[in-house]
């Protein structure tokens, strides 16, 4: 089918960050799927998003023309659900698709995202593409990042030691300022805190830019807080297994039953 078909979609890609609300907020879009797919094409993460998050980090693990290839085969068979929904409108939430960690060997998550973000807009053209990031204090981040790692990716390092090999800007405009810099779509960065304080739930920033009403969005199916994070007890049982000898697979079963009562660590 002719480009022209796909001219009047716009596609919103939430890209993260990580420990930024992102999991309420795709709680919300599958809570509340039905009635937002009467208006909208709604693309919580996990099965919805695995094509387009394994061959984000595909990408970013061999950038060549066959795993470029691939992502932006992903990001058009989004496109194409959208177009044969009968859609003009569609939002995508997975904040793995710019990586698993805030930085690694190759990089940081805003090097991914710089090096991913205009692959996605060419492919989909001519849909207009919008990125959003969600933001938060840096220093609240780092901490909630490092209970990610050692509780998913046994990280081995303290806390000082990791902070210390993630070189990391701290000023959210630097970062806005490059990835506004190399795409010509519309790049958001969002407080965590601001869609509270303007009386939506966390995500209701996205949904806002994909056409929905505040009242529509401030009833909406929420789900329940929940804090994810190890407490210090747990963080440093976990940090001890991580530096043992265990096999990754015990160390799995471990790791669940820990996450599982959470009150038994203080």
């Amino acid at each position: 089918m002719a480009k022209a078909a796909y001219k009047n979609i716009k596609i919103i890609w939430h890209m993260g960050f990580q420990k930024t609300g992102t999991t309420s907020f795709q709680s919300i879009l599958r809570r509340n799927y039905d009635q937002l797919s009467e208006e909208i094409a709604v693309f919580p993460k996990r099965k919805w998003t695995r094509a387009v998050q394994e061959a984000g980090l595909a990408f970013w693990a061999d950038p060549n023309a066959k795993t470029k290839k691939a992502l932006e085969q992903a990001a058009q068979d989004i496109r194409a659900v959208i177009r044969d929904a009968e859609r003009t409108c569609g939002v995508v939430s997975d904040e793995n698709i710019i990586g698993l960690e805030l930085y690694d060997d190759k990089g940081g998550m805003i090097d991914m995202a710089a090096a991913i973000l205009p692959i996605l807009e060419k492919a989909c053209a001519p849909a207009t593409c919008e990125f959003v990031f969600y933001t938060r204090d840096f220093d609240g981040w780092f901490k909630s990042a490092y209970n990610q790692v050692v509780k998913q990716l046994r990280c081995r390092a303290d806390f000082d030691t990791w902070v210390a090999s993630a070189p990391f800007s701290t000023d959210w405009k630097d970062h806005h300022e490059r990835l506004s810099s190399v795409v010509e779509s519309d790049v958001h960065f969002r407080d965590m805190k601001q869609d509270a304080a303007d009386d939506l739930p966390i995500g209701g920033y996205i949904l806002q830019l994909a056409g929905f009403d505040d009242e529509t969005l401030r009833n909406l199916n929420k789900p329940v807080g929940r804090n994810e994070s190890l407490s210090p007890g747990a963080l440093g049982f976990m940090l001890e297994l991580n530096r043992s000898h265990m096999h990754d697979n015990g160390l799995d079963i471990v790791r669940r039953k820990m996450l599982k009562n959470p009150d038994a660590f203080t």
